[in-house]
């Protein structure tokens, strides 16, 4: 019938118009003379280079981003950062610097975290670095660096004891790190969340839990959701870490009660691993 020969014109028109359109957009998709890559791979690239990148700064209705290293969804999430480099190792001669990796999922080393000190023992200088190119940084008054060392903004804790990143520029404090400690002066039980204000969104998290047998984790545990900067929540995170958290931990330690707690933890610490290795339960 007519009607039904109206039908089937219609349906032809509407796929030659969606293959005319694929075609089109395939067209656009520039090869490189000599390339071996498939379409879809090139497709792939065009698709990649339109996810978000570093804004070197703050935009109005968007998230910041310092670096874009990693962005996007990806399989390595959480990041493991391993707790014994930042513990306070001596009670009474306290290093503030320390070195260590920070591993995908699968203990794969992604960034190296390095912290430096200056001449009298004070943390001075933080710096985040994949394969040895500079990511981020932060100095000793909380002011966050970006690969090309231009200042991106600056922690600054509140009376609640929480962190804000105030934005280089603007001014504005959107972006907090907020910090819940163990009842212990150590990293047990440690837990830091990053919120985006004023709604309060939850961009990350880093907490050290415990192990299935009820120890203490070895590693904190870092997630972030996705389109959100691992690389600033990490500078944020270890920055507050770094310059606040474990140099008071030191400092609480170094008090005549804080001694001799922590004597007897090494001296508890050290019963255990003899016991242990005479296989006798306590």
């Amino acid at each position: 019938t007519d009607s039904a020969d109206m039908s089937w014109l219609l349906v032809g028109m509407v796929v030659m118009g969606f293959c005319y359109t694929v075609t089109g957009m395939c067209t656009q998709i520039e090869s490189p003379s000599g390339s071996d890559e498939s379409l879809a791979e090139r497709y792939r690239e065009v698709v990649a280079a339109n996810l978000p990148r570093a804004a070197g700064g703050f935009l109005n209705n968007s998230l910041p981003a310092i670096c874009g290293k990693m962005l996007g969804l990806t399989g390595d999430i959480p990041l493991l950062i391993p707790v014994g480099p930042l513990e306070v190792k001596n009670i009474l001669e306290y290093r503030a610097a320390f070195k260590t990796e920070v591993l995908s999922r699968s203990r794969k080393p992604l960034f190296t975290l390095t912290l430096a000190q200056d001449d009298v023992g004070r943390p001075s200088l933080m710096e985040i670095r994949s394969q040895g190119d500079l990511l981020a940084s932060v100095d000793s008054v909380g002011t966050l660096f970006g690969p090309e060392n231009v200042a991106f903004g600056r922690l600054v804790r509140q009376p609640s004891g929480e962190y804000v990143l105030e934005e280089a520029g603007s001014g504005r404090t959107r972006w907090l790190v907020s910090l819940r400690e163990g009842g212990r002066k150590d990293l047990t039980n440690l837990a830091l969340t990053v919120t985006w204000r004023p709604k309060g969104q939850l961009l990350a998290t880093a907490i050290r839990g415990q192990k299935p047998d009820g120890g203490d984790s070895e590693y904190i545990k870092v997630t972030n959701t996705p389109g959100v900067d691992m690389v600033l929540v990490l500078a944020t995170i270890f920055g507050v870490l770094a310059f606040d958290t474990i140099p008071r931990i030191a400092e609480s330690n170094q008090t005549l009660d804080g001694v001799i707690r922590g004597v007897k933890d090494e001296v508890r610490g050290a019963a255990s691993a003899a016991m242990e290795r005479l296989h006798i339960r306590p």
